[in-house]
């Protein structure tokens, strides 16, 4: 029996602010994002999510898809 998938655990939401992971880049040097739009799979599981990445030079809205593997949950929605 796999332990990795056996307990549920929270989706990500709109609104939530995550870490988004990168091996090319150190750890300090990870980008932070707030999840834009979330997409679901057959089974209504979240599998990818849109990110809004911050206002980088000079360009005001940036957006990212990423999967869900890639991505760390830092301060979920129900906490601002």
């Amino acid at each position: 029996l796999r332990k990795k998938w056996t307990t549920p655990r929270r989706s990500l939401k709109l609104g939530d602010f995550v870490i988004v992971r990168d091996a090319a880049d150190k750890r300090n040097q990870w980008l932070l994002a707030r999840v834009h739009n979330v997409k679901h799979s057959s089974d209504d599981h979240v599998r990818s999510v849109t990110l809004n990445l911050p206002a980088v030079d000079g360009c005001n809205n940036s957006f990212l898809e990423r999967p869900i593997s890639q991505l760390i949950l830092l301060l979920p929605n129900e906490y601002k």
